[in-house]
């Protein structure tokens, strides 16, 4: 199921995410509702949203989240994020710079993290959006 090209509201769509449990959940415009609490509720591969009003401490308790196991399925978000700040995502979490990239900045990124209990390794790096990749191999 993909959801890309209509805006959802909260009131027509009340508890569309809590019963998400699919492949996909892509929201192109819109997504200004949702909370954090939707995105931890979801069970989804691949979660892209366009907009969305969540904080650097809001991204930081889903970088905790899925260091403790939970969004399982997790391979892919990304997001649109106003005032983003890495520093205040990874205040729990430890991570290594990727110096060896080219495209490396203090600020932005990328970061490389690992959960410990199972050695997944994710990318994590942002300016104005944020995106997570988890890794198929272990790289730390």
């Amino acid at each position: 199921m993909r959801w890309k090209t209509f805006v959802i509201r909260e009131d027509e769509y009340p508890d569309v995410t809590h019963k998400y449990n699919h492949d996909t959940f892509a929201i192109k415009d819109g997504g200004t509702w949702l909370t954090i609490d939707h995105v931890l509720n979801m069970n989804c591969r691949i979660i892209s949203i366009g907009e969305i009003i969540l904080t650097s401490d809001d991204l930081s308790n889903l970088l905790d989240a899925w260091m403790a196991g939970e969004l399982p399925k997790l391979e892919h978000f990304a997001a649109r994020v106003e005032d983003l700040d890495l520093f205040t995502v990874f205040k729990d979490v430890e991570c290594k710079r990727m110096d060896d990239n080219v495209n490396f900045t203090i600020r932005n990124g990328p970061y490389l993290i690992e959960r410990e209990f199972d050695g997944r390794n994710a990318i994590v790096f942002g300016t104005t959006s944020i995106e997570i990749l988890v890794l198929q191999e272990q790289l730390i």
